[in-house]
């Protein structure tokens, strides 16, 4: 681990969001120094591909915000695996319970913080604290993060798309969900 590496990055491309995550971080940014890359930041990362550019900031940072656009229930943004893919320990702002899908200890939640402020101390402590900031990626030696492909949508999308119009029958259960029963706080 580099000694050296900055205490927070965040890759970000959706400057004004419905979740307001922005706000929260220029709050944060008040008490500890927030790396910003891509459009809404001064940073750029040089990678092409996503993923490398993950493992290219994890060289630089220890935390990575790993920030929804929106606060739901049902989704969770793919960076948060790239994060866990890498030596970062994400924390997560969403309507997701991260203890539901994730190993204990994998991650910072910021509902567990009152305030920006009460976060940055928590980070803060783990920067000067080695043997606790380890401890965050203490679940590697029982789990491992698989990089899986997203191949299996286009499969998807060619099998929906090539099904005969009589077999075509609107679900009301999915429809529900998606525009009425969706719980996002923020849409």
């Amino acid at each position: 681990m580099n000694p050296n590496r900055s205490l927070v990055c965040w890759l970000v491309s959706n400057c004004k969001t419905p979740s307001r995550r922005e706000i929260y971080v220029k709050e944060l940014t008040k008490y500890v120094k927030v790396d910003i890359y891509g459009k809404c930041g001064k940073k750029v990362c040089p990678m092409q591909k996503v993923i490398d550019c993950y493992k290219w900031l994890s060289k630089r940072c220890k935390f990575y915000l790993s920030f929804e656009n929106s606060i739901c229930e049902d989704y969770v943004t793919e960076k948060l695996f790239y994060t866990l893919l890498t030596d970062m320990v994400p924390i997560v702002r969403g309507g997701v319970n991260y203890s539901d899908l994730l190993p204990s200890h994998s991650f910072i939640d910021v509902k567990e913080f009152s305030t920006p402020k009460d976060l940055a101390e928590r980070l803060t402590i783990l920067n000067n604290d080695e043997e606790q900031y380890l401890a965050y990626f203490r679940w590697k030696e029982h789990y491992e993060v698989k990089n899986v492909s997203y191949i299996w949508l286009c499969e998807l999308c060619e099998k929906l798309h090539n099904i005969s119009a009589k077999y075509l029958q609107p679900n009301k259960e999915i429809s529900s969900w998606w525009f009425s029963k969706s719980s996002c706080m923020y849409k």
